[in-house]
């Protein structure tokens, strides 16, 4: 996903044809175009000769734009004629048409074994006129790095293979850069695997000469701390102020290697040293709690304001709701604050998953949202913009509006509301307790129900309500039903 001053860019996958009974399913790979009120501009199935069967890799694409709707995005192939283990690489896409301008497929190894495979696992990065890409071969017994460029025209004009092995680690370079001199530096995320089976996660700095000699690698001190990205496929890591490192990553459990915590990590430029790490959440107990944290990709903003990063809050149990989650983080690599969404107007435990893909700052400092999310009613998996100011509101102004300051005031009625009046048909509600079940309805003054729905609410958490726009201007009261009591608040809608 991506943007300009009058479009919003997607990239995604949409199924259009299926057996009855939902197996053997058609996923054409679409070119969508959005303006920026959430409506449809253009819709395109992405054709071309040369890569038939062309599908983005993974979940997340990066999507880097040359102008006027043009994007160089990475893709995956599937298998065809003459290219038995698919053909890879990168591809320039008029997205107003869903015309591919360009490609360059990513050279292929061990053509005779399809057990082995070609991946990219940095974002796309071109430095100057050439795109530059860490390349990882990997299969049974094979495991080879490479690094690679691309000129303008789409032609690759140098390989480099790199012969620095770790023992017992399996790295993905994760990130590349390449200065004036053309000296590359490259970021690791790494796994060792230990005689007793249990998993360290480490973060490793390289730098290479133009021919790929190692003139340095240094593993990030973490304090004996398992810290790791969470998937390689993830963009996590962006350069922050001084040429520091801002990275948004996982804690983990080394035995079971589930996520405890994300953790944003501010590093010196060359990983000597970790300035600060900190956790976005309390750790959760490995084993006991069932919360699982996943972080997607990284963001850094216009005008020195920070990061946002977009992640998924997922739980195991069927009744507990699931979260699509945004986090701010400063230069400084300090948490400011925590956005936990799911789609208007369904019951809190109805999306079985919830994926928040990418995030992405807009011309006018606004923030849009790429996500999926797992209709457990339907039984389908839903695509999902969502369009909030920079501070993750769907309603501008809420930060200042509403926050979790409010909940330290002594009033009877443990919930607020913002705006009030309201002139849209939106309404964020800020809870200042926890329940497994409440209820929340909309009423008129003489008694009668315009709108309710039941969720489970945390403290300090922000709801949005939706307020059909066919209710007239006036007074109503907001009921909230939490364990037997019964709190109200009134509120006016002056459209």
């Amino acid at each position: 996903m991506n943007s300009d001053s009058n479009y919003i860019y997607v990239i995604g996958d949409m199924v259009s044809k299926q057996d009855s009974d939902g197996r053997n399913k058609v996923v054409d790979p679409m070119a969508w175009v959005f303006d920026y009120s959430g409506n449809l501009v253009s819709s395109h199935k992405i054709l071309d000769t040369f890569i038939p069967g062309i599908r983005p890799y993974g979940e997340v694409i990066s999507l880097y734009p040359q102008g006027n709707g043009i994007f160089d995005f990475m893709f995956d192939a599937l298998p065809f004629e003459g290219h038995p283990k698919g053909a890879g690489g990168y591809a320039r896409i008029n997205m107003h048409t869903g015309a591919i301008l360009k490609t360059c497929k990513m050279p292929v190894y061990y053509l005779e074994n399809p057990r082995i495979g070609e991946i990219i696992l940095n974002e796309i990065t071109w430095v100057g006129d050439r795109l530059i890409w860490a390349q990882l071969t990997s299969g049974p017994n094979v495991r080879e790095q490479h690094i690679m460029e691309m000129d303008s025209s789409f032609n690759i004009v140098k390989i480099i293979k790199l012969e620095d092995k770790l023992n017992d680690t399996l790295e993905n370079h994760c990130w590349i850069n390449k200065d004036q001199s053309g000296i590359y530096e490259v970021i690791s995320n790494a796994l060792q695997i230990n005689i007793n089976n249990s998993f360290k996660h480490i973060l490793i700095y390289k730098k290479y000469d133009t021919i790929g000699n190692l003139i340095k690698k240094q593993v990030l001190n973490t304090s004996n701390i398992n810290i790791g990205i969470n998937g390689s496929l993830s963009y996590n890591i962006k350069k922050a102020l001084n040429k520091t490192f801002l990275i948004f990553g996982a804690k983990i459990d080394p035995k079971s290697a589930k996520i405890l915590a994300p953790v944003s990590l501010l590093t010196s430029p060359e990983f000597d040293t970790l300035y600060k790490s900190t956790p976005m959440h309390v750790d959760s107990q490995a084993g006991i709690n069932l919360v699982d944290y996943w972080t997607y990709y990284l963001e850094k903003q216009m005008y020195g304001d920070g990061f946002i990063a977009s992640a998924a809050i997922e739980t195991s149990l069927f009744a507990e709701p699931d979260y699509g989650v945004l986090y701010k983080v400063s230069n400084l690599g300090d948490s400011l604050w925590t956005r936990k969404f799911q789609p208007l107007g369904w019951e809190s435990a109805r999306a079985s998953w919830i994926k928040f893909i990418q995030v992405k700052e807009t011309p006018y400092h606004t923030l849009v949202v790429s996500a999926i999310v797992a209709d457990g009613d339907e039984n389908v998996v839903k695509g999902w913009l969502l369009h909030l100011d920079k501070d993750g509101c769907l309603i501008p102004g809420c930060y200042t509006g509403i926050n979790t300051n409010l909940s330290n005031k002594n009033e009877s009625t443990p919930f607020e509301v913002y705006p009030n009046p309201i002139s849209g048909h939106l309404l964020y509600l800020l809870s200042r307790v926890s329940a497994k079940q409440c209820r929340i309805s909309l009423y008129d003054l003489l008694g009668n129900i315009m709108e309710t729905k039941s969720l489970s609410i945390e403290k300090d958490v922000q709801y949005l309500l939706d307020i059909p726009e066919k209710l007239p201007n006036g007074q109503y009261l907001i009921k909230l039903e939490i364990q037997g009591q019964v709190f109200t608040k009134p509120i006016q809608i002056m459209r």
